[in-house]
């Protein structure tokens, strides 16, 4: 398995993706589909003789939090098998991306790829909007879009002999918030599991991809694709959500031990630095008095810093990027924020779309709706000028 192509959709704008996944999918014989704003992409393997080939849709999202640039630098650690980028990664969800594609090369199953997963589902909803009903006659849905090793999420979907099965090729059972097969799968009425793909402190810039583990996801997919696909009564649950996090030791950018309050998975990671946290110890027990939930750190006074994860009291915790990102102010500081000079909104650079724009110190929004509009009203009187100026030439 070559991972050139990994770093490929690790570096490319989202327009980029969708456009290679399009032509590579094409290139393997998939008939592709999609709506007029291009909101997802759907590909069914052209087998007259054996209908729709396996009875399975993979699904993964080509979007990422932070903007649609994608990563300029991505480094590779071959030895420890760790990729990641000092401005984010963006292996949610480019990691499953790759991993349906290399799916897809080796057994003939149909892809969903979606847009705006983090914004709410977007493209899941319209590919519903698009296709209401289950109409291929798929047995089950499987999303490649978990963080962490070897987890799996059901999220609505409570039919236990289809959790059972899915488990028995290596993966253990947990809780996540959300993903397209939380729209998917209720409104086809379809089993449905979301696996992980390896990436850890998502939605940061300091997310990591531990390759083996992505890798080891797509070879136990391929088992389950490669058997005969059982067919499993469709069961669904009120379902709700909650983190549970416990006291560890991790190390700053300079190597100093701290101890705070990270989430329950055993590693942890900081800013811009890239070392392992020290884990957990063997005897430590999950239901100690020590390990929270993140709404009973929350009642305590707490708020988590969006960048870093530690909680914090909210007094050293501030609002960045038009109120959506939480960040405290050591990151804030670390990682170059800075004021708005037309709204005096705390920003992030890394969160933010436009170079340009944090250059000149200023947000997204001012950027579009001041900034551009007085150079274009400085352009329009300099020419208004000109002519006056010609005029009285003549």
């Amino acid at each position: 398995m070559k991972l050139k192509g990994l770093k490929g959709y690790l570096r490319m704008t989202e327009a980029q993706v969708q456009k290679k996944v399009g032509k590579e999918l094409s290139k393997l014989g998939y008939a592709v589909y999609t709506n007029e704003k291009k909101q997802f992409i759907f590909a069914l393997p052209r087998i007259d003789e054996v209908g729709l080939g396996i009875p399975v849709l993979l699904v993964a999202h080509t979007d990422t939090v932070g903007g649609s640039k994608g990563a300029s630098k991505v480094f590779h650690d071959e030895k420890n098998g760790v990729m990641w980028s000092p401005e984010g990664l963006g292996a949610d969800d480019r990691a499953g991306v790759f991993a349906v594609i290399e799916l897809a090369k080796r057994h003939k199953v149909s892809v969903l790829l979606t847009t705006g997963e983090e914004s709410g589902g977007i493209g899941a909803r319209a590919f519903i909007a698009a296709y209401p009903s289950n109409e291929f006659g798929y047995k089950m849905a499987i999303q490649l879009d978990r963080r962490g090793d070897s987890e799996v999420v059901f999220y609505q979907n409570d039919s236990e002999e289809f959790q059972e099965y899915i488990q028995e090729f290596g993966f253990k059972k947990d809780y996540g918030s959300f993903s397209d097969i939380s729209i998917i799968g209720p409104a086809w009425r379809i089993n449905s599991a979301n696996l992980s793909v390896g990436f850890v402190r998502e939605h940061s810039n300091s997310e990591h991809l531990f390759v083996d583990s992505m890798i080891a996801t797509i070879n136990k997919v391929s088992k389950i694709l490669a058997q005969e696909i059982p067919n499993f009564d469709y069961e669904e649950r009120t379902y709700s959500y909650s983190r549970t996090y416990k006291p560890m030791t991790w190390f700053d950018n300079t190597g100093k031990e701290r101890t705070s309050w990270i989430e329950s998975d055993g590693w942890s990671y900081t800013g811009n630095n890239y070392r392992l946290a020290a884990p957990l110890e063997e005897d430590y027990d999950d239901n100690k008095s020590e390990g929270k939930t993140y709404d009973q750190l929350l009642d305590e006074g707490l708020a988590d810093c969006h960048v870093c994860g530690n909680f914090l009291p909210t007094s050293e915790v501030m609002w960045a990027n038009d109120d959506l990102i939480e960040v405290c102010l050591d990151c804030y500081n670390d990682d170059g924020g800075f004021y708005c000079g037309y709204c005096d909104d705390a920003c992030l650079p890394s969160f933010c779309e436009m170079d340009e724009a944090v250059a000149l110190s200023i947000c997204d929004k001012c950027y579009y709706t001041y900034y551009l509009n007085e150079i274009q009203l400085d352009i329009t009187k300099r020419l208004d000028g000109d002519d006056e100026d010609d005029d009285d030439k003549k």
